[in-house]
C-alpha cells in the first residue's frame, strides 16, 4: 500500500502513538480499512527508538519510512508481547523484517479415553510373579528364535541404521558463495556500499550457476 500512518495516537482506526512521520493519503485509507475491519496496528503499540521504527530505507541512506505493518483483530490485540523492526537483518534489500512476538492461547482438547489399567498390586505376591516371570520369559524366548531365524533383532537392525542427517533446505548453494554473502554482510554493517555492489551481483550469478549444476546432476 506504501502507507504511512504516521505518529499520534488514533484509537478509533487501531493506530498507536508510536508510529513514525506524518500520514500520507494512503495511510489514510489504510486507517479507515482498519477501521472497517475492525484490525489493530499492532507495531505502532510499542514505545521504540525510531531505527526500530523504519521498515524501508531509500537507496541513498537518507529517507527512511515506515511503510509494512503487523495488523492483529482488536480482540486478539493482548496476545501481542512486542512489534518491532529489524534493521540488522542482511535481507540484500531496501525493505527491513517486521516481527511480532504473540502469547497464543491454550486451546482446550477433548478428554483421551485413559488406556486399562493392570493391578499390578497382585505381584507382590511370590507365586503371581513367579508364574508371569515364566509367562513372559517363555513368549520373548520364542519371539527371540525367530528373530535370530529371520536375521531380524530390533536392536542390531536400529544400530546399523545410524542417525538420519540433517538435509538443507537449499543443497545447491556452494561454500564459495556463503562466503561472498559473508563479505558482503560484513560490507553492509560497515556501511561500506560500494563493496556490497559487487559480491550481490556474482553471489546471484553463481547461485543460478550452481542451481543449474545441481540439477542436472540430480534429474
Amino acid at each position: 500500500m506504501n502507507a504511512k500512518v504516521g505518529e499520534g495516537e488514533d484509537r478509533e482506526c487501531g493506530i498507536g502513538p508510536f508510529g513514525l512521520g506524518i500520514r500520507n493519503e494512503r495511510g489514510d485509507m489504510l486507517a479507515t480499512f482498519c477501521q472497517t475491519n475492525n484490525l489493530t496496528v499492532a507495531n505502532t503499540l510499542f514505545e521504540q527508538p525510531k531505527r526500530r521504527r523504519y521498515t524501508w530505507i531509500s537507496p541513498d541512506q537518507k529517507i527512511r519510512n515506515q511503510i509494512h505493518y503487523i495488523m492483529v483483530d482488536k480482540g486478539q490485540v493482548s496476545t501481542v508481547l512486542r512489534s518491532k523492526t529489524l534493521p540488522g537483518a542482511d535481507c540484500d534489500k531496501d525493505h527491513m523484517l517486521v516481527i511480532a512476538i504473540l502469547r497464543l492461547k491454550q486451546m482446550r482438547y477433548p478428554r483421551v479415553k485413559q488406556a486399562v489399567r493392570f493391578d499390578t498390586d497382585k505381584l507382590s505376591d511370590p507365586e503371581t510373579a513367579q508364574i508371569v516371570k515364566v509367562e513372559l520369559s517363555n513368549r520373548f524366548d520364542a519371539l527371540l528364535k525367530v528373530w535370530e531365524k529371520e536375521d531380524s533383532i530390533p536392536e542390531v537392525i536400529w544400530n546399523s541404521m545410524g542417525r538420519k542427517k540433517k538435509r538443507k533446505e537449499k543443497p545447491f548453494i556452494s561454500d564459495e558463495v556463503i562466503q561472498l554473502a559473508s563479505q558482503k554482510s560484513q560490507a553492509l554493517k560497515a556501511r561500506k556500499l560500494e563493496e556490497c555492489k559487487r559480491p550481490k551481483a556474482e553471489i546471484k550469478q553463481k547461485i543460478r550457476r550452481d542451481k543449474r549444476e545441481w540439477l542436472e546432476q540430480e534429474c
